[in-house]
């Protein structure tokens, strides 16, 4: 490559010449009297950059009057520009979380997406207890067996409670103690799927299987026979919104209300419950 540069010789007497060559960073000193300098972007220096710059110097020394000195030689030292560093890598971004997907319903507004619930899964009645007694696990799913319960399960939060099979778990109250007390705020929910409520007893008070003291209770395919109690021996309903989806509810007896006795809840059944019920009970409206 050949670029247009500037040579200066400088020589004891304050001379200076200018003269053009193709070569790039060097310094080249003239005999021990001449200094020629030389500056450019890219050169290769060799023998026959070394004998032109020597016939150039001596052309411009016999123009200006001086005689050329014995013995001269022209040494040439060159060195290399280095390369100009290459420019910083831009930061990288920060870490975002990737985005839930768009699809589903969505529990929040605008969110469209439905975080997954925490659950955990049991295998005996101090486990399930604890669980439920945990506000920070949302699902409890109990494992299949039968569990002879040495107390009733006691509901005071939103949770769902299910079986890990549909009807493979049996909640035995032992003809003891009533099998589950709900009491919770109206607008908590509850719900009881797949599960078999029997053997519930409770002389001095309703609701042998279960008792609902209030809020929104959804029972789906749960079974409540076998149990006994002075009023609503299978459910008794104090207050709040239930809900029995394909729910059978029998066998179960109380001085009054043997099956559901509902004192002041709104409470819905598909199918209905015809036997042994005592306060209103309205069909399920179809979904």
């Amino acid at each position: 490559m050949h670029m247009h540069m500037h040579m200066h010789v400088h020589m004891h007497m304050h001379m200076h010449m200018h003269l053009s060559m193709t070569m790039s960073m060097c310094a080249c000193t003239y005999a021990s009297h001449v200094l020629v300098q030389v500056r450019c972007a890219a050169f290769t220096v060799g023998e026959d950059d070394v004998e032109s710059l020597t016939e150039r110097a001596d052309a411009a020394l016999v123009a200006a009057g001086f005689p050329l000195p014995t013995g001269r030689r022209l040494q040439a030292k060159c060195e290399t520009s280095p390369p100009s560093p290459p420019p910083p890598s831009p930061p990288s971004p920060p870490w975002s979380p990737p985005l839930p997907p768009e699809s589903g319903s969505g529990s929040e507004e605008g969110s469209g997406w439905d975080p997954p619930l925490i659950q955990v899964t049991v295998e005996d009645e101090t486990a399930l207890k604890n669980a439920l007694r945990n506000e920070t696990v949302e699902k409890i799913v109990i494992a299949a067996k039968t569990y002879k319960l040495s107390g009733e399960l006691e509901i005071t939060r939103s949770v769902i409670l299910v079986a890990a099979e549909p009807g493979s778990v049996v909640l035995d109250g032992r003809d003891y103690t009533k099998v589950i007390y709900i009491d919770v705020p109206a607008n908590v929910s509850v719900e009881l799927i797949g599960l078999n409520i029997t053997f519930g007893s409770s002389s001095s008070w309703g609701g042998g299987g279960v008792y609902v003291s209030n809020g929104q209770v959804t029972f789906t395919s749960t079974n409540i026979y076998g149990n006994t109690a002075s009023i609503g021996g299978g459910v008794m309903i104090w207050n709040g919104v239930v809900n029995f989806n394909n729910c059978q509810i029998y066998n179960n007896k109380a001085g009054d209300g043997d099956n559901v006795y509902n004192v002041g809840g709104t409470v819905c059944a598909a199918p209905m419950i015809v036997q042994g019920v005592v306060g209103l009970i309205d069909p399920c409206a179809s979904p």
